[in-house]
Formats: C-alpha cells, sequence, structure tokens
C-alpha cells in the first residue's frame, strides 16, 4: 500500500512538473509571439517614415527649383 502511495505521489509531482513546464512553454510562446509583432509594427513604422522623409525632401527639392525659376 506504501508503495502505490508513493508511485502515486511521484505521478502526481510529475503531472505538476510537466504542467508548469508547459505553462512556461506557452508563456514564452506569448512573449515571443509578442516581440516579433512589435518588431513589425516598428519596421511598418521606420518604412512610413522613411517615406514621410522623402516626401519632404521632394517637397523641399521642388520649392528650390520653383524659387530658382522665378530668378
Amino acid at each position: 500500500v506504501a508503495f502505490l502511495e508513493r508511485r502515486d505521489q511521484s505521478e502526481r509531482v510529475l503531472k505538476e512538473r510537466q504542467l508548469n513546464l508547459d505553462e512556461r512553454k506557452v508563456a514564452l510562446d506569448e512573449n515571443r509571439f509578442a516581440l516579433e509583432q512589435r518588431k513589425h509594427e516598428e519596421e511598418a513604422d521606420d518604412k512610413a517614415e522613411e517615406r514621410r522623409l522623402q516626401a519632404e525632401e521632394k517637397r523641399l527639392l521642388l520649392e528650390i527649383l520653383s524659387r530658382q525659376l522665378k530668378n
């Protein structure tokens, strides 16, 4: 009987450890996903900022050319 109780206790401990490992794996996956998502958002923001700067540069060049043509 004591053997069966120890075996049952060992099985419960193993199941708890496995559950803890599974929970930690899920948390790591969620964190990894969040980091990837943030990385993609930052890349999209960087591209949008680059396009905005290029448009501003073109606008300024056109303004300079326009002033040169007027003179």
